[in-house]
């Protein structure tokens, strides 16, 4: 008996035809995978009129971080931040451990300035 379902031999020999290569155009999609096709840098606005390119100094850092802390509101609402400590554990452990750590990790962070 034949099965239905099974190939014919002459199917199994003849080889399938090879696809013709063809140059990708602009209208092709970009490839898959981890390449990333890379974007036109937009210019930024600046407010300043001139405006330095390359690495961030520790400097530049601190002032930027010190520019976000002064424009956030002082809050007194540390009680909750850490069980068993009071607001002015909290408060004082911001103040005099947290802050000055991040400034000093900013400063050595940057490159130095010359």
């Amino acid at each position: 008996m034949v099965n239905p379902h099974s190939p014919s031999p002459e199917a199994e020999m003849t080889p399938l035809p090879k696809r013709a290569k063809r140059e990708p155009n602009s209208t092709d999609f970009p490839p898959s995978g981890g390449d990333k096709v890379k974007s036109e840098a937009t210019p930024r606005a600046s407010t300043s009129g001139s405006t330095v390119r390359g690495p961030w100094t520790g400097e530049e850092y601190v002032q930027l971080f010190d520019h976000v802390m002064a424009s956030l509101p002082r809050s007194k609402n540390f009680g909750a931040a850490v069980p068993n400590r009071s607001a002015n554990q909290a408060d004082l452990a911001w103040r005099y451990v947290v802050l000055p750590k991040c400034r000093k990790m900013l400063l050595e962070k940057g490159k130095p300035s010359h």
